[in-house]
């Protein structure tokens, strides 16, 4: 799943980079790229069909927030929100020269460790 999400969204802005859950579990997982410019609509049409290709369905039309848009996939056990949008307030010390980001969060089937 996590090369899913790399092969769809490697190349955006500075290179998509896939963090850890803080939990420790498979089930889900996280990541972000951070880029000089507002990724588009295109760029996320873009890593939605390159989803798509490897199985994965998107779930309703894109919604747009502009100047974000974010689309919800599914496959299996998992679901995907993947975003576009400019960084917010709240982080744009973090983020340095960036002036956009990708986000993306996927959920699976959680099993119980007992």
């Amino acid at each position: 799943m996590v090369g899913d999400l790399q092969f769809a969204f490697g190349d955006v802005g500075e290179g998509f980079v896939v963090a850890k859950d803080p939990l420790g579990r498979d089930c889900v997982v996280n990541g972000t790229a951070l880029s000089r410019k507002i990724p588009g609509k295109e760029e996320l049409l873009r890593g939605v069909r390159l989803l798509e290709e490897r199985g994965w369905h998107l779930d309703g039309d894109l919604m747009e927030m502009s100047p974000a848009f974010a689309a919800f996939l599914n496959l299996g056990e998992w679901s995907v929100t993947a975003g576009v949008a400019p960084v917010p307030d709240e982080v744009k010390e973090q983020a340095a020269s960036n002036a956009g980001m990708l986000t993306v969060s996927a959920t699976g089937s959680c099993k119980s460790s007992s």
